[in-house]
């Protein structure tokens, strides 16, 4: 790890761990809005930020629910994204505890 990873990952624990914003970042620092915007992003791009919800939406339960009674299944689980066009990469995470729990 390089100094400049340490720099990108102080910027990124400030904003998203202590609720810091861009300009309260740069004025702390000493640095401009633009450059903290960009160690953050060079933060979550190398890996370092990880940002992870531990609840499913109630409308996935309900979309679950139906399916299940309407194709006589004994498990459902409905792995979403956050835009239609995006990957789906909410089915790594929900595959790893479907196989985890077995």
């Amino acid at each position: 790890m390089t100094n400049s990873d340490d720099i990108e990952i102080e910027a990124a624990w400030l904003y998203f761990v202590e609720g810091l914003t861009q300009a309260q970042i740069a004025t702390r620092r000493g640095l401009s809005r633009m450059r903290v915007h960009r160690l953050i992003q060079a933060a979550q791009e190398k890996g370092y930020v990880k940002i992870f919800v531990d609840r499913v939406p109630s409308h996935c339960t309900g979309i679950e629910n139906e399916l299940i009674d309407r194709f006589c299944l004994t498990r459902c689980t409905i792995a979403t994204a956050a835009h239609p066009r995006s990957r789906p990469a909410g089915i790594g995470p929900e595959l790893l505890k479907l196989i985890a729990e077995r």
